[in-house]
Order: structure tokens, then C-alpha cells, then sequence
């Protein structure tokens, strides 16, 4: 669900057409904005798990990555002073995810001021990815603009058409510059953003057209029913999850379109206990079923399920895994001699 600012935040500055650069996409305003921030020795914190983008652009731009740790036990969260920790004069930015990819969780706009004071400690630039905005189906759940809770920290937030949409091919995505105290103009931040889009290819002229029209005239209604759709197969899949050998959960997602399941390697036999990536591997050979292993968010020993299939489909996904599953489930010695069933069930 959605919230209204609470009166002590909407206090906002209003954006103007000025601080919104149309972009090829999330991914393109995602590099905009860590480009702009490129310099020598500068270094960007990202959260782990995350979309692996990240660290690729970083890496492009020959920006330092230095991670912070989200806590599966606390719904995904964040830990400020782990920030803080992790930060020096060389940092330039802080990159959040919320509603976030690969976990699914939605941080509470209590938990977001954390991370934006944290932020602020270390003059960090937030970069929010924020190209789920809208996705949040979990009944007790609110997701505010990381934007309209930061009163002192400057925030370039990424969005797209393509997820809550539904049409990553339109490629239409922007960069919404939120300049708090003119940091960004002081520092030529914008500068060097408006410099790489006059050298780049941006979203095309018919698609940036249909923009205002999709956004205004969406019904609501069609809205409410994609969330219900990824509540339903959210439920759908935890109650798979508790019932299959060796995966378990570490909470229940809110939001985005993923699930992260967590794989007991040591209770599989050989032909798949490696890691996450010959589990994952061995799944898409014998079922034809694809997860992404978790190694690739920073997230190893787990696998992401895509949550945006019809339930007849996601049913037929889950018996070829369970198949698999049982298939190579040999258990594993607990420490009163039983075998585990995999979801912390003793069984002899």
C-alpha cells in the first residue's frame, strides 16, 4: 500500500522539469548518476544482497565498492553504524533499494530516516533505486519516496516504466535530482549528469509521449490487481517452501516481484551441494527451471524466484522442483542423531 507524508514531510521541494532527466531505461539512470560521481578514489557503499548492476558500473567507472550488509533476520534491514563504519573522505554515495531486488522486502519509512542520518554522518550523495516504487502488496507495509524523508541529504532517485508497468521493453526509465541545499549544483554533480546525457541515446520520442498518459490514466484498479497477484504467488511459493526438502525462507518478502530462498547445501548430494550456482545449475539440466543462484547478489547459498508467473505456471514450476528436491535430498545429521528434513523438521 501506499501513504500520504506524514505533516512534519511534506514540507518538499516540488520537482521541476529541470531535475528530471529521461533515460534509457533504469540501468542508464543508474549510470548517470554514478558516472557523475566518478573521481579518483572515490569509493560508493552498496548494499549485499543487490542488483549486481551496481558493482558493474562501479567497476566500468573504476569506483570502489565497499558493501553494507543487509540482515535477513530483520527484514533485509540496514545497520547505520555498519555504514558509518564503512565510510571515509573518499565516499561519494550511498545506493538504496527499497522495495528491494533480490529480497523483496520494504524498508518502514522509520527504518529509511536511519539510513538517510547515516547518510548525512558521512556526506554521502543517496542514490535510490527506486524502480519498484509501488510494488508493495504486503498488507502492513508502507513505502514512502526515499526522496520526501530526506531533509538534509541530496537524493538522485532512479525509476522506470518496466515493473510497475509492465513493459521493460519501452526501455523508458529517469533520473529525479533532489538537490537539497544545491550540494549537487555546488559540486558540478549536475553538471556531469547533463554532460553524459548529451552524449548518450535517451528513451525515444513516441515512448516519452505515452509517459504522462500511462501514468495519469492507469486505473488504480489494475494496479491493486497485480498486487494481489504477487501476494497470491508469494503465499503460493512459501507454502511450497515449507513442504520441499532443504529450502526454507529467511522472511517473508513485502514488495517487488522475488523471493529469496535459502538452500541447505549440506543435506543435497554431490550432484548439486557445491553452491548455490551447481544447485541452481543442476535444477535448470534436469527440470528446466530457472533461478538465479544467489552468489550473484552478494547472497550466497540462496536462489531468487521471480514472483510474475500465473499460478498455473508457478504450480508447474514448484512440482519439477520439489521433483528435483526430493530427488537429491539425503538429509543431514542433526545433533541428536536424526536427519533433518531440510526446514529444521527432525525426522529418523
Amino acid at each position: 500500500m501506499s501513504a500520504q507524508l506524514p505533516p512534519s514531510r511534506s514540507g518538499n521541494p516540488a520537482v521541476r522539469p529541470c531535475d528530471v532527466f529521461m533515460t534509457h531505461g533504469a540501468s542508464q539512470a543508474l549510470s548517470l548518476a554514478l558516472g557523475a560521481l566518478a573521481n579518483e578514489n572515490v569509493n560508493v557503499l552498496l548494499p549485499r544482497p543487490g542488483f549486481p548492476l551496481y558493482q558493474t558500473l562501479c567497476e566500468y567507472f573504476d569506483i570502489e565498492c565497499r558493501y553494507y550488509d543487509l540482515n535477513p533476520e530483520k527484514n533485509w534491514e540496514a545497520n547505520p553504524d555498519q555504514i558509518r563504519s564503512l565510510a571515509d573522505s573518499n565516499t561519494a554515495a550511498l545506493v538504496v533499494c527499497t522495495p528491494g531486488n533480490p529480497t523483496g522486502c520494504v524498508w518502514s519509512p522509520a527504518h529509511v530516516e536511519q539510513v538517510l542520518d547515516a547518510a548525512h554522518d558521512i556526506r554521502a550523495v543517496v542514490i535510490a533505486d527506486e524502480v519498484y516504487a509501488g510494488i508493495v502488496w504486503a498488507p502492513d507495509a508502507v513505502s514512502l519516496p526515499v526522496a520526501a524523508l530526506a531533509q538534509h541529504v541530496p537524493v538522485l532517485s532512479v525509476g522506470a516504466l518496466s515493473k510497475r508497468y509492465l513493459v521493460p521493453g519501452w526501455r523508458c526509465g529517469w533520473l529525479v535530482v533532489h538537490d537539497r541545499g544545491q550540494l549537487l549544483a555546488k559540486s558540478r554533480i549536475l553538471d556531469a549528469i547533463s554532460h553524459q546525457v548529451q552524449m548518450t541515446i535517451g528513451p525515444t520520442v513516441p515512448v516519452q509521449a505515452c509517459v504522462p498518459h500511462v501514468l495519469a490514466n492507469t486505473p488504480r484498479s489494475w494496479h491493486d490487481d497485480q498486487s494481489a497477484m504477487y501476494a497470491a504467488a508469494a503465499h503460493l511459493c512459501l507454502s511450497r517452501v515449507k513442504s520441499t526438502p532443504g529450502l526454507a525462507i529467511d522472511c517473508m518478502p513485502q514488495g517487488a516481484m522475488y523471493l529469496l530462498v535459502r538452500l541447505d547445501l549440506a543435506g543435497f548430494d554431490t550432484a548439486c551441494n557445491a553452491n548455490d550456482v551447481a544447485w541452481a545449475a543442476a535444477l535448470q539440466r534436469e527440470e528446466a527451471v530457472v533461478l538465479l543462484p544467489g552468489t550473484a547478489f552478494g547472497a550466497p547459498g540462496r536462489v531468487r524466484l521471480v514472483l510474475c508467473a500465473t499460478p498455473a505456471v508457478l504450480t508447474a514450476a514448484w512440482d519439477r522442483i520439489v521433483d528435483f528436491c526430493s530427488r537429491h535430498w539425503i538429509g543431514r545429521a542433526t545433533s541428536n542423531g536424526h536427519l533433518a528434513n531440510g526446514n529444521g523438521v527432525a525426522h529418523h
